[in-house]
């Protein structure tokens, strides 16, 4: 006997259409009305699932066009050369760090105060010409120093890529002097610091191999007192350079600070030189080691340098920066010494809020 597929394919509809319509498993079927159903919820689920992939194509060639301009300029997606920073350009650790270190600008508008605390501790410890029970003589002196400062940091983002500082500092000092093992001296003095304002300006958005470029001019005035301001007006200059190569970001500053001259008297002018990195080691937390150096030159009495006078201060700051709170940076810094001019160490705390 002979079946061909016809006859076979027949057959099998024959026994499933017998069992379909059979009463015995009619009770146990799903009904017409809920296979509907059921293919009605499948149908909607595919047709929501094809307008996501036909909405994903449609973005797709602008993704692919924007990583290919960010892979050939450098340039970040979303912002033009003359656009300032956005606030979400500035809600990172990274860019938190670098707006203090003066490698970033706020937005226009933007308010950041910042309360910060440092101390710094001094001592030496060599021979020199005192005064002891009033005859000059030369011997061991010993001397620390510790100075707490208290202050205020106002920036305020303005526009043409451009920022407002002003610092508001208060002096805790105490001084404690031995000589020749025998004589002892100590000082405490308080007061209001040196007031501080400036301006920061951006000059070059980074594009490529070119680094962000930010001028800088800041006053210092004579408003502290002896011991605890210079008492001398001080206008300096610094150039600043930010490259980007996430997770990391490379600064560099180069300034120039004049000492305005005051009864015949001129401290000198100073050169300085601060560079370093920063590691965002998540969007909330960043590190950064930094190395800076200072060169006083000699100070002037009537025209007369004072020799012994110049210095050259170099710290070494390692600072960790983490988002506490949404608007809110804890920012920790410890700075070393690494010349006899220099302090022996350095610790700060600072936490600045943008409003």
């Amino acid at each position: 006997i002979i079946i061909n597929k016809a006859t076979l394919l027949m057959v099998l509809f024959s026994i499933s259409f017998y069992n379909f319509v059979s009463p015995e498993t009619a009770s146990h079927a799903q009904s017409i009305e809920e296979l509907q159903q059921q293919i009605g919820k499948r149908d909607a689920i595919i047709l929501d699932l094809l307008e996501r992939v036909e909405a994903l194509e449609a973005r797709l060639p602008q993704a692919v066009a924007a990583d290919q301009r960010v892979k050939q300029t450098g340039q970040p997606t979303g912002r033009s050369d003359d656009a300032p920073p956005g606030d979400e350009e500035t809600s990172r650790a990274l860019e938190r760090t670098l707006v203090r270190e003066g490698g970033l600008v706020l937005p226009p508008g933007s308010i950041e105060i910042e309360p910060r605390y440092t101390y710094t501790y001094r001592s030496s410890d060599a021979l020199g010409l005192v005064n002891v029970n009033g005859a000059e003589i030369v011997a061991q002196q010993d001397v620390k120093r510790d100075t707490s400062d208290v202050s205020l940091n106002l920036r305020m983002g303005l526009p043409w890529t451009s920022q407002l500082d002003f610092r508001l500092p208060y002096i805790f000092d105490w001084q404690e002097t031995v000589t020749a093992a025998s004589e002892r001296r100590r000082r405490r003095r308080s007061g209001w610091g040196d007031i501080e304002l400036g301006l920061t300006k951006q000059l070059i958005q980074e594009r490529g191999w070119i680094p962000d470029v930010l001028t800088a001019m800041n006053w210092k005035s004579k408003t502290g007192e002896s011991d605890i301001g210079t008492g001398f007006h001080e206008i300096q200059g610094a150039l600043t350079a930010v490259k980007r190569r996430d997770p990391l970001a490379f600064f560099g500053t180069i300034s120039h600070a004049w000492s305005l001259s005051r009864n015949d008297v001129d401290l000198g002018n100073t050169v300085g030189l601060r560079f370093g990195t920063i590691l965002a080691t998540s969007p909330d937390t960043s590190l950064r080691f930094s190395l800076e150096m200072n060169r006083s030159a000699r100070a002037e009495i009537n025209n007369g340098k004072i020799a012994g006078s110049d210095s050259v201060v170099s710290l070494f700051e390692f600072g960790l920066a983490t988002i506490v709170f949404p608007r809110t940076l804890l920012d920790l810094t410890a700075e070393i010494g690494l010349t006899s001019d220099s302090p022996d160490f350095r610790l700060g705390v600072s936490l600045p809020f943008t409003l």
